[in-house]
């Protein structure tokens, strides 16, 4: 998808219009940031030393709280003026048939970005970032049990890849209708 998205931004959308363009470059950050955090997560899975499983979990801790505040945001003021909001809500507007998923992936989103453990997800991103501070913090990475990465993270993808294939799906039918010459 993530390539069709790419074809589809290079020929038609960076030349057709403002919205256009901008729908083809969130589509993509969307499914972008889907398969890195999978292949994080194939990287910690499959790492022989504990170092190295502590590296990917810090970068899936990055990507997943840095994709949420971009995606949706941690908080309301911020939420007013997320990407979900003004890229998918400027589709909806022009196709309202598309308004309860765009209202429904936007409610599970905002539900995950309020979830408890984001607390704990910021904190390890700090650690991850700035791990200059204390060694007890960077061992703190090493006390969460797999079960529990591998739970958020879940969490994370039940929200994060039905966005990403709403605003594809979106994307395909955008080009498809601004110029069905082409297809």
């Amino acid at each position: 998808m993530c390539d069709s998205v790419a074809v589809l931004y290079k020929f038609y959308a960076k030349s057709k219009c403002a919205e256009l363009e901008e729908l083809g470059r969130f589509t993509y950050y969307l499914l972008w940031v889907n398969s890195i955090a999978l292949i994080i997560l194939k990287w910690f899975n499959n790492s022989s030393l504990r170092c190295e499983q502590d590296y990917a979990l810090g970068q899936l801790c990055v990507i997943i709280n840095e994709s949420t505040k971009k995606i949706i945001g941690f908080s309301e003021p911020t939420r007013k003026k997320c990407f979900w909001n003004e890229v998918m809500g400027a589709y909806t507007i022009k196709h309202p048939n598309e308004l309860k998923d765009f209202n429904n992936l936007g409610d599970s989103l905002r539900s995950f970005a309020n979830l408890p453990e984001q607390k704990t997800l910021k904190e390890l991103r700090e650690i991850t970032t700035h791990g200059d501070k204390k060694i007890e913090e960077l061992l703190r990475l090493r006390s969460l049990p797999t079960k529990d990465i591998i739970r958020f993270l879940g969490l994370w993808g039940d929200c994060m890849l039905p966005a990403a294939n709403f605003a594809f799906r979106c994307f395909e039918k955008e080009c498809i209708y601004q110029s069905p010459e082409i297809f």
